[in-house]
């Protein structure tokens, strides 16, 4: 995976990005040189072959997906942003990470400021589907968290009914329900905990395959020694917010698609933790 640099922007100008690439569909033929039936999806610069298809997968060109949601963004009037670009496998898969600082939502228990944050996904190799997701940004850290809210979320096939204008709807909707999205972090914030029962959580965590056993400990050290005196108080918020530091700043540079599931997976633990009191016992008690 590549990093690409975090671009301040309020036009759709790309002159640095590694995404602003062409992808060709030709004929892949048999040794004997005739038709196989499938296609290849190559790139025009490097020629470099990113997946295989039929003739029913329409592509859909990374500028052309980015000039539609930026231009949504602009109708919105939601401000600046910061664009981060993510590649796997030579451009084969691409996420593309937005940042509305200007966006926010305040948590007032815990004294933090939640921004917007909108991730766009293609894909050329078949692997994903063209998505689109709204996500939340912790400003005291920059820490990355997943939200539980899939109807403002995008997904659809890479075929002739493929409808990317639809992002346009989807934005709109994302941004008006940014607000009610973080519900579920107040309540984590009202769930308070000791400080060895998040030790006992994030080893059920690692129990079920949420988090690796080799970062476990990792994200204890951040546990037990907050960087942010909003992580002070211990509860099942501080608890996330260790999980989403360690995975913003050490997992996601390198491994984007990791760092979203343990996020993901985690939220989802916690959340379920905070509703019904059976499943936070489960979850805290040895």
């Amino acid at each position: 995976m590549t990093e690409i640099n975090v671009t301040p922007a309020t036009a759709t100008t790309r002159a640095d990005s590694l995404l602003d690439y062409t992808v060709e569909t030709i004929p892949l033929l048999t040794p004997d040189g005739e038709a196989s039936g499938w296609l290849a999806n190559r790139r025009t610069d490097s020629k470099q072959v990113l997946g295989v298809c039929t003739e029913r997968y329409t592509l859909v060109q990374n500028r052309s997906l980015m000039d539609t949601v930026e231009n949504a963004f602009a109708d919105n009037k939601l401000g600046e942003f910061t664009r981060k670009e993510y590649s796997m496998r030579d451009g084969a898969r691409v996420y593309v990470q937005y940042d509305f600082k200007n966006q926010l939502v305040k948590l007032p228990k815990v004294g933090d400021d939640l921004g917007l944050r909108l991730i766009l996904n293609n894909s050329f190799d078949r692997t994903c589907r063209v998505s689109f997701e709204m996500g939340i940004l912790r400003l005291v850290c920059t820490n990355g968290l997943k939200t539980l809210q899939d109807e403002f979320s995008l997904t659809q096939k890479h075929s002739d009914k493929l409808d990317v204008s639809r992002l346009v709807d989807v934005v709109a909707g994302a941004v008006e329900g940014f607000k009610e999205s973080t519900s579920v972090f107040s309540r984590l914030a009202d769930r308070s905990i000791k400080q060895d029962q998040g030790h006992t959580i994030l080893d059920k965590l690692t129990k079920a395959k949420v988090i690796a056993d080799r970062n476990t400990d990792k994200i204890k050290i951040i546990w037990n020694d907050p960087s942010h005196r909003e992580d002070k108080n211990r509860s099942l918020w501080s608890l996330y917010n260790a999980v989403t530091q360690f995975t913003s700043h050490q997992v996601e540079p390198t491994s984007y698609e990791l760092a979203q599931r343990i996020n993901r997976g985690t939220l989802v633990a916690l959340n379920k933790a905070s509703l019904i009191e059976a499943e936070f016992k489960k979850l805290a008690s040895n």
